[in-house]
C-alpha cells in the first residue's frame, strides 16, 4: 500500500501498468515512475519493505526479472505475500532488517525502495548497505516522502552515498493527484469494510481528502520526491 503516482500531462510517463482493478492502478503506478527507465529483464531484483508484496509481485509478473525478493522487518507481512502471491515464478518474500541487508556484495542488479525508508532509523546506514550489495552499474530506484523541513536532510544524505544521480523527481503533485482519483473509490471501501470508530483513522492511513496527510501534501508542508542511482565502476588510481 502507498499513496500512489498519477500522471499530470501528457509529457510526463504514463507508467503502463496493465489491467488492474481501480484501487490497484496508482498504487501500481508509483512502482513503475519509480523503476523509470531501469531494465530489470533477466535481473536480480530485490525490494526492501515490501509489505504485503503487490508491488513486488507486480514487478515479477510483468517486467522479467531472473528473480525478485522481497524484504521485510515482519515475519506476518512476509507470511501474508507468500501466501497472496505464491505461483508467480522468480518470486519470493524473506525476513530482513533494511540496516543488514540479508545479501552478499554485488548480488543485486536492481533495489527497488518505495515509501518505506521513512521508517529507518538511520538511513545513511541503509544507503551503505544498499551500495554494498548492488553489483556496478546496479540501480537503486527510491521514492518517499518527508516533512518539509526534513526533505534536504534526506537529499544531503543521498547525495552523499556514492551513487550517481540518474533521475531526480519532486512528484508531490502526481501523489496528490493519485489520491484526488482515488479518493471516492475508497470512501466506498472504507464504508462497506470498517465500521464507524476506525473509518477516521482507516481515512488518515489512505491519505483521503481533509486528513492531514492529503492537507500536507496539497499544501506542500510534506514533499514527495524520487530518485533513481546508479553504482558506478570506481576507478584506482595506478603509478
Amino acid at each position: 500500500m502507498n499513496w500512489g503516482y498519477r500522471a499530470l500531462n501528457s509529457t510526463e510517463e504514463t507508467c503502463e501498468i496493465g489491467n488492474l482493478p481501480p484501487l490497484s492502478r496508482n498504487v501500481t503506478r508509483l512502482y513503475a515512475h519509480t523503476l523509470g527507465a531501469v531494465a530489470v529483464i533477466g535481473k536480480r531484483v530485490v525490494e526492501i519493505g515490501s509489505g504485503r508484496g503487490g508491488g513486488a509481485a507486480w514487478v515479477a509478473r510483468t517486467q522479467q526479472p531472473l528473480s525478485v525478493v522481497g524484504i521485510e522487518l515482519s515475519p506476518a507481512a512476509v507470511r501474508l505475500a507468500s501466501e497472496v502471491h505464491q505461483g508467480i515464478a522468480g518470486l519470493r518474500f524473506e525476513t530482513g532488517n533494511a540496516l543488514a541487508l540479508p545479501f552478499s556484495d554485488g548480488s543485486v542488479d536492481t533495489l527497488i525502495n518505495v515509501e518505506s525508508c521513512h521508517h529507518y532509523a538511520d538511513l545513511p546506514l541503509f544507503l551503505s548497505e544498499v551500495r554494498r550489495v548492488l553489483a556496478v552499474d546496479g540501480y537503486l530506484c527510491l521514492s518517499d516522502y518527508r516533512e518539509a523541513h526534513e526533505m534536504p536532510e534526506m537529499s544531503s544524505d543521498i547525495a552523499a552515498c556514492g551513487l550517481e544521480l540518474e533521475r531526480f523527481c519532486d512528484i508531490t503533485a502526481n501523489v496528490v493527484a493519485a489520491l484526488d482519483e482515488d479518493n471516492a473509490e475508497k470512501e466506498v471501501f472504507l464504508n462497506s469494510r470498517f465500521s464507524w470508530p476506525l473509518r477516521p483513522i482507516m481515512r488518515i492511513f489512505f491519505g483521503n481528502q481533509g486528513t492531514d496527510v492529503y492537507n500536507g501534501f496539497a499544501q506542500r508542508t510534506w514533499l514527495y520526491h524520487s530518485w533513481i542511482l546508479r553504482k558506478c565502476v570506481t576507478v584506482t588510481a595506478t603509478s
